[in-house]
C-alpha cells in the first residue's frame, strides 16, 4: 500500500445539452400566435400555443410555462384573469404581455415581477427577439426598444 493513490482518469463529459423551457403563446389571433411561434425557431424552447383564456390556464397549471405571451382582449375572459391565476398559484412564470389595448404602467401594479414588458400591437418581431434574448440571458438589464414598454 503505497501513500499516492492511481489517479482513475475521468470519464469523457457528454456534450452540454441546453436546457429546455417552455412558453405559451396566448392570443385568438391565429396568425399573430403563429408569427410568434417563429421566434422561438431554433432556441432551447417548446412552445404551446392557446387561443383563449380558458386554454391558457388549463396549459399554465398542467405545464407550468416559464414564459407566457399574453394578448389581453381574449373571446372568453380577459386576459387580466390570466395574470391573477398565474399569482396565486405563486409560479415563477415571467409574462410578456402582447395587446393593443391602450395600458399604463399603473394597470400591472398588481403583477409587479410577473409582468416584465409590454408589448403594443403591432410590434417587430425583432423586439420580441429581443425580449426573448434577455430572459434567456438572465440580465437585470433591461433591453432598450423604441417601441415597447417596461412595467
Amino acid at each position: 500500500m503505497g501513500l499516492f493513490k492511481k489517479k482513475e482518469k475521468a470519464a469523457p463529459s457528454a456534450p452540454t445539452v441546453p436546457l429546455r423551457r417552455r412558453v405559451l403563446i396566448v392570443d385568438d389571433d391565429m396568425t399573430i400566435a403563429e408569427l410568434n411561434q417563429t421566434v422561438f425557431v431554433g432556441r432551447p424552447w417548446d412552445v404551446e400555443t392557446a387561443y383563449n383564456a380558458t386554454g391558457a390556464l388549463s396549459a399554465i397549471n398542467g405545464r407550468k410555462p416559464q414564459l407566457v405571451l399574453l394578448d389581453l382582449m381574449l373571446p372568453d375572459l380577459p386576459g387580466e384573469r390570466v395574470l391573477d391565476a398565474i399569482r396565486s398559484s405563486r409560479l415563477t412564470t415571467k409574462v410578456i404581455v402582447v395587446t393593443g389595448r391602450y395600458v399604463t404602467q399603473k394597470d400591472f401594479e398588481p403583477w409587479m415581477g410577473t409582468v416584465v414588458w409590454v408589448l403594443r400591437k403591432p410590434y417587430p418581431l425583432t423586439d420580441l427577439r429581443e425580449l426573448v434574448g434577455w430572459i434567456e440571458s438572465g440580465r437585470d438589464l433591461k433591453p432598450n426598444l423604441g417601441t415597447v414598454g417596461d412595467v
